[in-house]
Formats: structure tokens, C-alpha cells, sequence
């Protein structure tokens, strides 16, 4: 738990001013893309953190079921839609900057 905390921490000092500033974090600004809301207005760092982040890190953190969680997630990009389980949560998708 303890790293899981320290994890989800040092993620969001690297990132956190990115994602609230313009929906990017460090590899989403070097690929240029960035996440919005589904109607293509900002998407404001509570939402990204509360919604696209947070429940999965908490899942991910159950012995046995949190690797299954996360390669659903995962293997949702492949769907027509092309939005991953977070993005569903959230009501986001990742754009061209």
C-alpha cells in the first residue's frame, strides 16, 4: 500500500502541473495529445484525478483482481469507440494537441 501511495504521489508531482494546466501529462505533451471531456471542452484536473486516475489505482491495488482490471482497461482501446474503461469513468477522450 505504502508504495502504491508513493507511486500515485510522485505521478502526480511530475505531472500534476501538466494535467491541470492543459490535460497532458509528460508523454502525453511528447506525443502531442492531450485528454478533454467527450464534448471537447477542458477537462478540468479533479475530474482527470477523481475519475480517469484514482479508480483505477484503487483497484489495481487488489491482490489478484487488479491486473485483470487493468488489462480490461487496456484491451479497451481496441474497441470502436477507441476509449479505454477510464475514459468511459470520466467521460473523456484523448485528443491532438
Amino acid at each position: 500500500v505504502t508504495i502504491q501511495v508513493a507511486s500515485m504521489i510522485g505521478y502526480l508531482a511530475i505531472n500534476g502541473y501538466w494535467l491541470a494546466k492543459n490535460g497532458q501529462s509528460v508523454g502525453k505533451k511528447l506525443m502531442g495529445i492531450k485528454i478533454v471531456r467527450s464534448d471537447g471542452s477542458k477537462c478540468p484536473i479533479e475530474r482527470i484525478v477523481g475519475l480517469r486516475l484514482l479508480p483505477l489505482w484503487i483497484v489495481n491495488a487488489i491482490p489478484y483482481i487488479g491486473w485483470l482490471a487493468g488489462l480490461i482497461d487496456a484491451l479497451c482501446i481496441f474497441r470502436e469507440s477507441r476509449k479505454c474503461l477510464h475514459d468511459d469513468i470520466a467521460d473523456t477522450i484523448v485528443v491532438k494537441a
